[in-house]
């Protein structure tokens, strides 16, 4: 479901990057599923995260629709930590 990938920043030692196998990313809508049955009843309206398309910001939501939608890839989805969750 995951695998790891070796990269290194300029500088930096060799660290492991977690990708989202092909079987992963076919489990991604019934995980984001979930989360947002958890969001909704057991957060409070304060989910701990969210997951945004990185290029605009605007929130990722799976739906049950009679009509086609474009699909957004695995790669172009930011996660994002709610403010209140955040340690200060």
């Amino acid at each position: 479901m995951v695998a790891s990938v070796v990269y290194r920043e300029p500088g930096s030692r060799a660290r492991d990057e977690y990708r989202l196998t092909e079987a992963g990313e076919d489990l991604l809508p019934v995980f984001l599923s979930l989360m947002q049955w958890g969001d909704r009843h057991l957060q409070d309206g304060r989910p701990p995260l969210s997951f945004v398309e990185s290029g605009t910001g605007r929130p990722i939501q799976v739906r049950v629709s009679a009509e086609p939608a474009p699909e957004t890839a695995c790669d172009d989805i930011e996660i994002r930590v709610h403010p209140a969750w955040q340690r200060g």
